[in-house]
């Protein structure tokens, strides 16, 4: 059973509804699926934000805490690029309830410009930009 003030949780029902809505389901029928299977009633106006891309349980940068975060070579990657040709900065103009951050590299390399995108994937599980 997921715990709905459970962040993780949060994100796999994210992830499912999304999923679910891109193969044609509707609202009514995402939320009676999700409450058989999870015992949670998601609102209407939940999935219609999340589906949106108006709200996510990524908070906004994706990373919901620091535990979602798994030690590996690609974080360290990451890391070690962001100390040494990178920058961290808060957006100007942030969206509503979100606190924006962009992280980012300023080279010339390309190659490592491609690897820190593959690293970026693998950690946040995206596809690479």
């Amino acid at each position: 059973m997921l715990y709905a003030d459970d962040n993780t949780a949060r994100i796999k029902l994210y992830e499912e509804v999304r999923i679910l809505r891109g193969q044609g389901l509707s609202y009514s029928r995402i939320i009676g699926l999700v409450r058989e299977r999870y015992s949670i009633k998601l609102r209407k106006s939940t999935i219609s934000e999340w589906v949106r891309g108006i709200h996510s349980p990524y908070n906004g940068s994706y990373i919901p805490s620091i535990e979602f975060l798994k030690p590996s070579e690609e974080l360290a990657y990451i890391i070690g690029a962001v100390a040494g040709d990178g920058y961290v900065r808060r957006r100007q103009l942030p969206r509503k309830s979100y606190r924006d951050v962009i992280t980012g590299l300023t080279v010339k390399d390309r190659e490592f410009v491609e690897e820190f995108s593959t690293c970026i994937a693998v950690v946040l599980k995206r596809e690479p930009a």
